[in-house]
């Protein structure tokens, strides 16, 4: 499976792209410079580049605190931008995978978590 992955020179994203390539999948890691998950056609330009069937996105900002004292930086690239990936794999006809975090919620839930649980 032709595999793309946003983020993919993280720690994250490469070992995505080593699991991927291990399964004898075509895989490509871009780092932020490479396509910027903020910028619609630099997204879009790396998606048609590659023509993958599939685009992980480990592409987030991560440090907690910075998260906690920035909030609007931290909606625009952990959720605003993951839209303009979903928008651009939808017009490519590709599935995508979008990675999220155990740190928000402690998986010891026995229901599916809504956005507004504590």
């Amino acid at each position: 499976m032709r595999t793309l992955v946003l983020g993919g020179t993280g720690i994250l994203g490469r070992a995505t792209v080593g699991a991927a390539r291990r399964r004898g999948w075509p895989a490509l890691g871009l780092a932020r410079g490479q396509a910027d998950i903020e910028n619609p056609t630099r997204v879009a330009a790396a998606i048609a580049a590659f023509r993958p069937e599939l685009v992980v996105n480990c592409a987030a900002l991560t440090h907690v605190d910075r998260c906690e004292t920035e909030p609007e930086r931290a909606f625009a690239v952990n959720g605003a931008a993951v839209g303009v990936v979903a928008a651009a794999c939808a017009s490519a006809g590709a599935r995508l995978v979008q990675i999220s975090t155990d740190y928000v919620f402690d998986g010891a839930g026995r229901e599916p978590y809504r956005e507004e649980d504590p």
